[in-house]
């Protein structure tokens, strides 16, 4: 049988590699992707155009270890306010991640150049993986706000709090936005820019709590220590 001790710190080496790993191609390929504009055009059209296998591809992994960070969330919360939901949201992020990676997004603004704007099977389904990914980031932040208050981690507990504000407003601005221009038919929209700096609040601060945040990783309670 494999030691917990042995198994959790590889799920918090996920929960850093994961949101790290996601925000690199995102950035990389949306800087150097022929027709793509990281200003205008929303971060999940990447999984549309030339490269978006690689695109898909690194949604769908690095999802599933966000997945895997959520269980070490989940086993190092457990009994402490926000460990009920905390670990179910860090979930949702994953999942969220995964459905998208599985699912293109329908073509829209213009990308991927020359392609009509339909609406598909496959583009609902990648905007209800948006949606969970979202709603997990928001939530997370908020819910763990909670545990990190618990553990008198105030910094850790404030830090939480403003970037689940930042993470809300931003993303529903540029959802807004999104719908406003496909609407309208308008280009030139900031939806990118915004969507972009959700992604990298978000999973930048997902990224720094399982490297720093104290909820997957080994400096727990000696309460916590006895029980792992």
């Amino acid at each position: 049988m494999v030691s917990w001790r042995r198994v959790e710190p590889l799920l918090r080496i996920a929960g850093v590699v994961g949101p790290l790993l996601l925000l690199l191609v995102i950035l990389a390929d949306g800087a150097t992707r022929p027709g793509y504009s990281p200003w205008s055009h929303g971060v999940s059209q990447l999984t549309q155009g030339d490269r978006a296998g690689w695109e898909r591809a690194t949604y769908v992994i690095c999802g599933l270890l966000v997945l895997g960070f959520g269980g070490g969330v989940g086993r190092r919360t457990a009994g402490a306010p926000g460990g009920k939901w905390g670990p179910w949201l860090v979930g949702a992020i994953g999942a969220g991640l995964v459905v998208a990676g599985i699912f293109p997004t329908d073509p829209a603004l213009g990308y991927p150049p020359g392609e009509a704007d339909v609406v598909t099977v496959s583009g609902r389904l990648h905007q209800v993986g948006g949606s969970l990914l979202f709603i997990g980031l928001i939530g997370g932040c908020f819910v763990l706000a909670r545990y990190f208050g618990h553990r008198s981690r105030r910094g850790w507990r404030l830090l939480s709090i403003v970037i689940g504000v930042a993470v809300s407003v931003t993303a529903m601005a540029a959802g807004l936005l999104y719908r406003l221009a496909t609407v309208n038919d308008v280009t030139g929209a900031p939806v990118g820019a915004l969507e972009l700096t959700a992604f990298v609040l978000g999973f930048g601060w997902l990224a720094m709590v399982a490297w720093r945040g104290d909820v997957a990783g080994t400096s727990g309670s000696a309460r916590e220590r006895e029980r792992s």
